[in-house]
């Protein structure tokens, strides 16, 4: 393994020549994050050496179709390819591996009966995954970088793409919040949500709503799509201390990720492969008064609601990871255990167990996806609810990679991945460019309709605090 010293330290700043490049990924947390994917490590990664999509139900390897993911199963070829490149070797984090997404709707491949789920929305694919033979790994408590690679070609290989900078501009553009009215559609379906608990069908699900702005001025002569993608990552970024941050490129659109959860570690320890799961459930907007910020924290933490939402999802990852586990090694490291954020708290909890031998990242991955956290209990069910209820107007809707999951699978046997909530999709459209992003809630039936209309405004704060923002040219 090759590592030097990289000469940029602030992965923003070493980004910038990668802007718009497909398959070119950032991954940070927030400015204010105390730790970033799950320890001192943000990364940039580009120019794979192989790709992995699924598009429209095909499965393309390097840009080849090879035929439909129901019969080429996305999930054994990704941990095929892994496999094939796995390497022995100490250490946490990144060094070598893949790195990307998966849709939501990738779970009609592991569950036949979700096959009707409706399509994802927008132009991305299903599935996108890069491998990687190099990358540039920032050291946020230390504030250094560097470079790692498998070979001198791979490290020469990215910093040719690095140094090859896109001529991309972002004209003088302004956002326009264009979703439409939804209130009315949101709390109708949370009402229908607690008649299927309250006639059986499902314990609890998370239901959730789209929102939309425009950028007309990515339409301007001279300007880019492309181009926002970088500027509205930092915004983002700003003040947020989520841990989760992703800038992922494609030809197709960008995906801008601020998300607090920790979908999936896997961490290689003496007694074998560690599998974590963090869950979030509860949440209540922060208060710029310490001493309302205070009552706000304690209504949370004694929220019966809340709390009953978090413990019952919270055994439903337990037992998705008893799946692939080893009998009698699963803990319940914490409960609903306060996190805060920039705009937000929330009620935490963190699941563990030892993998069974021969099992790895994917096989723990499949086991628990999506996770529960953004469906409900029981899982399949409360999917299958999901889809009759989340509507975009009259148009039911999928959700994409929001609510799926973005991370890294080591060549070593490790992985961190994330739960994409706070996150949006960047797409060109018709007059300019769109940004499209999500936000929802676990319902119960103690849930208040009016209330989790109120939580959805909450989440969704920081795209709308990051569109009601102004660009170059147009003043502060």
């Amino acid at each position: 393994m090759i590592e030097r010293d990289f000469p940029i330290s602030d992965p923003l700043a070493a980004f910038a020549p990668l802007a718009g490049q497909p398959f070119a990924h950032l991954l940070s947390g927030g400015a204010a994050a105390a730790h970033s994917w799950g320890g001192a490590q943000d990364m940039i990664v580009a120019a794979p050496s192989s790709t992995l999509v699924v598009r429209d139900g095909q499965v393309e390897v390097d840009g080849l179709a090879i035929g439909p993911a129901s019969e080429n199963d996305p999930f054994a070829l990704l941990n095929e390819r892994l496999t094939a490149r796995k390497r022995e070797g100490a250490g946490d984090g990144f060094m070598s591996g893949a790195v990307g997404y998966l849709s939501y709707e990738m779970a009609r491949y592991i569950e036949p009966v979700l096959g009707d789920l409706p399509p994802a929305p927008g132009t991305l694919p299903e599935m996108a995954v890069g491998f990687y033979d190099a990358g540039v790994l920032f050291d946020r408590k230390a504030g250094t970088a560097k470079l790692v690679a498998l070979s001198e070609n791979a490290a020469a290989r990215l910093l040719q793409a690095i140094e090859t900078e896109q001529a991309r501009e972002v004209g003088p553009v302004g956002a326009d919040n264009t979703t439409p009215p939804d209130e009315g559609d949101f709390i109708a379906a949370v009402e229908a949500c607690k008649a299927r608990i309250l006639d059986g069908s499902i314990f609890q699900a998370n239901i959730t709503r789209r929102l939309t702005a425009g950028f007309p001025g990515a339409a301007l002569p001279g300007a880019d799509w492309r181009a926002l993608g970088l500027p509205l990552f930092e915004r983002l970024h700003e003040a947020s201390a989520s841990p989760f941050g992703a800038l992922l490129q494609f030809e197709e659109g960008c995906v801008l990720s601020d998300s607090p959860e920790k979908f999936l570690e896997v961490r290689p320890e003496a007694s074998g492969l560690k599998a974590i799961a963090e869950p979030v459930k509860g949440t209540r907007r922060r208060r710029e008064d310490p001493v309302e910020d205070r009552a706000v924290i304690k209504d949370l933490l004694s929220d019966e609601k809340d709390r009953a939402e978090n413990v019952m999802i919270t055994d439903l990852v337990r037992n998705d990871l008893s799946r692939v586990c080893r009998d009698h090694s699963i803990r319940e490291e914490a409960v609903c255990e306060l996190q805060s954020f920039a705009g937000v708290h929330h009620l935490v909890s963190r699941v563990s167990g030892v993998l069974r031998e021969g099992v790895g990242a994917i096989d723990v991955l499949r086991a628990s996806y999506p996770c529960g956290s953004i469906t409900g209990a029981p899982k399949i069910r409360a999917m299958q609810v999901i889809a009759d209820l989340e509507q975009n107007g009259s148009q039911k809707t999928g959700r994409g990679v929001y609510c799926g999951a973005i991370g890294w699978f080591d060549d070593r046997g490790g992985a961190m991945v994330s739960v994409p909530i706070r996150t949006a999709v960047l797409e060109p459209s018709a007059k300019g460019a769109r940004l499209t992003y999500g936000a929802g809630g676990g319902i119960t039936v103690l849930s208040d309709p009016q209330a989790e209309y109120q939580e959805t405004v909450d989440k969704a704060g920081p795209f709308r605090r990051l569109i009601e923002r102004r660009f170059a040219g147009e003043g502060p």
